[in-house]
């Protein structure tokens, strides 16, 4: 708070006061402004993991529940509340102090022996000049009156219900897509092509704190083959900043350019659960005071604008996103991290994870990038490294080795960064033998000492040559390719069983393989006829010594091509599906020995499998599905008014009665009878609620064997009796087929005195 007070005289009298008081609240820290890319800071990359696609897709897709009812609950949410009250108060007050007079009197008594006593008074009069008012305190004067607060705004926002359905229907149908977008990858021409996952790295370094800058990084990839070792990659030139491009970098008219594809999550916002409140008070006060006669007096002007506002909601600021620039380049934002009221980049690594389609020859892949520093709010961009500037970084590296600082071993010094790039330690020694040191002895050899030199501080030159990346606008990184596996067979010692539902279709798993497409992959279920005979069974001599019964086999077998094929569990298991056998009538007359149905796979029109030798067949056990009896219900419908039946009696009762109604309604189709029974109680009468008879009252059923007998749809009254409270009333129900159903209703007992 700053305050300052002014003092004026007025023939020494009167006195002006003025105070100016401000309030500042959130002051933050001081922002960094750097003049160049390498003063904000580097970004830099390294691949952590690569591996075929086919090993992640299943694992990576998602699987979420979404229902019509969520999406529609789940959309457009409050986000944020806002609170802002204005108070604006002006007063003016004055006060006086008038002249005083004050009287003072004196009274003296003298007593004397043997005389009167005497007293004599004296008296005087003291005039006094009115006080200057206090001023009521540091703020002035306090106001006649105060401004009520602006009260909250009170009550809820609608919403258009049709923009609500449509968002929720956006909603609903993006999870149905996400849920599908993975099996769905434009993995491209598979001839041409072979897909891996590639797990990279980026990491943010800034130079400073409080740098309020945003780095946009722009990787393009290459085929590694035609880059490790050259050190193009990071040319000097590109290095130094220059704009010109390489012809090395452009290969876009090459079909053998490896493709990208941000498959995989692309975004990460960093969300802020932000609760602020600002507070901004301006006062100004002017009080005078003086002397006016013998009348003290003083006066205040006051003004005083206060401002409140306070916001509750989620600030959301992106910190990555990752998008496709061409077909071989990405570009991605490191997004500054929200401090206070300004930005900043912070020490951050990020994990970004693509879906690289290298050419089908390619064993290696290059990637190289380059990194622009945008300030946060204005979006203007630091410029980089000049050739002069890197002149001088080379020069520093010279410096250090006692070699010469010439055009021709700063060259050397560019290649050198090229080989260390691709971690090539071979290249880079024997290029450092070529540079030139300083007072080179001209004994021996010519350069001798000097490359014993270069060669015994090869690895630290490295350390420095490669440290010029940091605060560099471009980095490399360079990988391997893993050999896709080619695909295994199913284990050999399994059987496979056949499950046939009768009906339409025979399924067959077979386990254990590996990495096999589901394109290349068929099977024949092969069975060969057969049927059940009773064969006279003789000894060694030919005698007759008994009958048994054999499977008679014909020659030659049905085959049956699998319909279907599904591979699943990442190329490790196969379903097939292969006509019912059951209703082609196997087992039966047909097939009536284990052994005579085998399944035969083959993969790209090959053996695929070693049991039994090059035919590739598996053995296989037959299971047909089981008819499982179907719960039949009656063909009547039941309601009852009540869940439980209400009796009412005194507490010296033990029993009581009650009614109860209980609606029959036959099916459409059904014109037969209802049998109709109670068990648990004591049944009073069954009367038609509705329908009366020749006498003008309801008709009544009459039990027979104790059961009762209903011909049409009706509603009945039960008249229940000895009913107590642990009874349960149970209503059985049947149709003609003697299909039965029940209804099981307890007691609610009401005691009445």
């Amino acid at each position: 708070m700053n305050r300052i007070v002014l003092f004026m005289k007025m023939k020494g009298v009167v006195a002006l006061a003025v105070t100016v008081s401000m309030l500042t609240f959130g002051c933050s820290a001081r922002e960094v402004r750097p003049t160049s890319h390498e003063e904000a800071g580097t970004v830099h990359i390294a691949v952590l993991s690569v591996a075929p696609w086919s090993e992640y897709v299943d694992e990576l897709q998602p699987e979420f529940g979404m229902k019509e009812s969520e999406a529609l609950a789940q959309v457009v949410p409050t986000t944020s509340l806002l609170d802002q009250k204005i108070i604006d108060a002006l007063s003016m007050g004055a006060k006086a102090g008038l002249p005083t007079s004050i009287s003072d009197m004196t009274r003296t008594t003298t007593v004397k022996s043997g005389a009167p006593t005497v007293t004599e008074s004296s008296s005087s009069r003291v005039k006094k000049s009115g006080e200057i008012p206090s001023d009521g305190g540091e703020d002035g004067f306090t106001a006649p009156g105060t401004t009520k607060e602006l009260g909250k705004a009170e009550g809820d926002i609608g919403m258009d219900p049709m923009m609500r359905h449509l968002a929720a229907t956006a909603l609903f149908q993006e999870v149905k897509l996400l849920n599908m977008f993975i099996k769905n990858a434009a993995v491209g021409n598979k001839s041409n092509y072979k897909p891996y996952i590639v797990r990279l790295q980026v990491s943010a370094m800034p130079t400073a704190r409080n740098v309020p800058y945003d780095a946009y990084t722009t990787f393009t990839f290459f085929d590694g083959a035609e880059e490790a070792g050259s050190g193009s990659v990071n040319t000097p030139a590109k290095l130094a900043g220059s704009q010109e491009e390489s012809k090395e970098s452009s290969r876009m008219d090459k079909p053998d350019v490896p493709r990208v594809v941000p498959l995989l999550v692309t975004d990460n916002l960093e969300g802020i659960l932000h609760s602020r409140s600002e507070e901004k008070i301006r006062e100004f006060t002017a009080a005078l005071s003086g002397m006016i006669g013998n009348v003290g007096v003083a006066s205040a002007l006051k003004r005083t604008l206060k401002a409140f506002e306070s916001t509750k909601g989620t600030d959301l600021n992106s910190l990555l996103t990752v998008a496709r620039i061409s077909d071989n380049t990405l570009s991605v934002r490191l997004g500054a991290v929200k401090k206070g009221k300004g930005y900043t980049m912070v020490p951050r690594t990020h994990n970004i994870t693509l879906m690289v389609l290298a050419p089908i020859e390619s064993e290696s892949i290059a990637v190289a990038s380059r990194t622009t520093m945008r300030n946060a709010r204005k979006g203007t961009v630091l410029r980089g490294r000049s050739d002069l500037e890197m002149a001088e970084i080379y020069d520093d590296v010279l410096e250090v080795y006692s070699l010469e600082r010439d055009k021709g071993n700063r060259k050397i010094i560019g290649s050198l960064l090229g080989y260390a790039q691709d971690n090539n330690l071979g290249a880079f020694t024997a290029e450092a033998m070529k540079l030139r040191c300083i007072g080179e002895v001209p004994t021996g050899a010519p350069g001798e000492d000097c490359k014993k030199h270069t060669k015994r501080y090869a690895k630290a030159i490295w350390l420095n040559v490669i440290s010029m990346m940091i605060g560099s606008q471009y980095g490399s990184t360079h990988f391997d390719l893993p050999g896709v596996p080619g695909p295994e067979p199913f284990t050999e010692d399994q059987t496979v069983l056949l499950m046939d539902d009768t009906k339409t279709k025979t399924i067959a798993s077979l386990t254990g393989g590996k990495n096999i497409k589901k394109k290349y992959l068929s099977a024949v279920l092969r069975v060969q006829d057969g049927k059940n005979e009773t064969v006279t069974v003789t000894d060694k001599r030919g005698a007759k010594i008994g009958k048994k019964t054999v499977c008679v086999k014909k020659k030659g077998m049905n085959n049956f091509v699998a319909e279907g094929v599904e591979v699943t569990g990442g190329g490790k298991k196969a379903t097939f599906t292969f006509p019912s056998l059951k209703a082609w009538g196997y087992p039966g007359q047909w097939g009536c020995a284990d052994g005579d149905r085998l399944i035969e796979v083959t993969y790209k029109g090959e053996c695929f499998g070693a049991k039994g030798g090059s035919a590739c067949i598996y053995n296989t056990l037959y299971k047909a599905k089981s008819k499982k009896k179907e719960d039949k219900k009656p063909k009547v419908a039941v309601t009852v008014a009540a869940k439980k039946v209400v009796v009412q009696f005194k507490d010296a009762e033990i029993s009581g009665t009650a009614t109860l109604d209980v609606s029959f309604v036959r099916g459409k189709k059904y014109t037969g009878k209802v049998a109709i029974n109670v068990a648990g109680v004591d049944v009073v009468s069954l009367k038609s609620k509705h329908r009366k008879g020749s006498n003008g009252k309801l008709i009544e059923l009459i039990p027979k064997d104790g059961r009762y007998s209903l011909d049409q749809n009706d509603t009945l009254i039960f008249t229940l009796k000895n009913l107590t409270e642990e009874s349960k009333v149970v209503i059985h129900y049947a149709d003609d087929d003697k299909v039965a159903g029940k209804v099981e209703l307890g007691v609610k007992v009401v005691k009445v005195k």
